[in-house]
């Protein structure tokens, strides 16, 4: 972490910036002297952010209010950035909308697909591009170990996160020669907002697989360099590991839709 602004400076761009993990994410690299573009849907948040980062680091912040579903919010983003060295970027937007997959509009499930994959593709080609031509770089991009499984009743969301777990270990080979590191984050039960806007209440979740968003960035952003794919947490490492090479995988994907069925109030077809 102390050796970030060396490696990765002057500036990073952290998407999903207003809330959870992005937030940390922001607040972090903005404490380890780096300056930091923040993007996100929701500009008052932003804008609350960029005030509480500049009284308290001596850095810069340039806000974004943009939403990475739509295809056009991405010529503003390189419009917006193109005259900043950018040295970072942590790919951390995205949704699920756990439920019946027949049960909510197609347009509600490709936009999943909009924000976490395509968004990803857009965001790795559009500053990839830049970075290979400046050399010490870094992309850090957030999956989830929801990746590592199907998941019922979330299947949308473990597949748009699986996409990004192969997308990262993918780059991480082709840019290793441009001097661009590569890792992929795949946190477990993290303490943010997103399972209740979504409609979904994880209460039933032990208290003891549950990891704070100051955690869970931490290690993400330790990973840079060192590691290619990381999870955070002695349990999300055990239970993955046990999920995925020990036990059969139907078997767990079908406990793991359980647990998304509790967690989602609505009918289920």
């Amino acid at each position: 972490m102390t050796n970030l602004k060396e490696k990765y400076g002057p500036w990073a761009v952290v998407t999903g910036a207003s809330s959870g993990i992005g937030r940390e994410f922001a607040i972090q690299l903005a404490r380890a002297g780096l300056n930091v573009v923040l993007i996100a849907r929701r500009k008052q948040l932003l804008d609350e952010l960029s005030r509480e980062i500049s009284n308290s680091y001596s850095v810069e912040t340039r806000v974004i209010d943009a939403d990475l579903a739509s295809e056009d919010a991405f010529d503003g983003i390189e419009s917006l950035t193109k005259d900043l060295d950018i040295g970072l970027l942590v790919s951390n937007a995205g949704a699920g909308f756990p439920g019946a997959y027949l049960k909510d509009s197609l347009q509600s499930r490709t936009s999943v697909v909009q924000l976490n994959v395509l968004a990803t593709v857009r965001l790795t080609y559009l500053f990839g591009k830049k970075m290979q031509q400046r050399g010490r770089s870094g992309i850090l991009l957030v999956s989830s170990v929801g990746a590592l499984l199907a998941g019922p009743w979330l299947a949308n969301y473990t597949a748009t996160k699986a996409f990004i777990l192969s997308l990262g270990e993918s780059l991480s080979i082709e840019f290793e020669q441009q001097g661009i590191d590569v890792s992929v984050l795949l946190p477990g039960a993290t303490r943010t907002e997103m399972a209740a806007k979504e409609g979904a209440d994880f209460s039933h979740v032990p208290d003891f697989m549950w990891y704070s968003t100051d955690f869970v960035a931490r290690a993400g952003l330790a990973a840079l360099g060192r590691k290619t794919v990381v999870i955070p947490g002695a349990v999300n490492r055990i239970s993955s590991f046990i999920m995925t090479r020990l036990l059969p995988r139907r078997l767990v994907s079908t406990a793991f839709g359980k647990t998304i069925r509790q967690a989602i109030d609505q009918t289920l077809v």
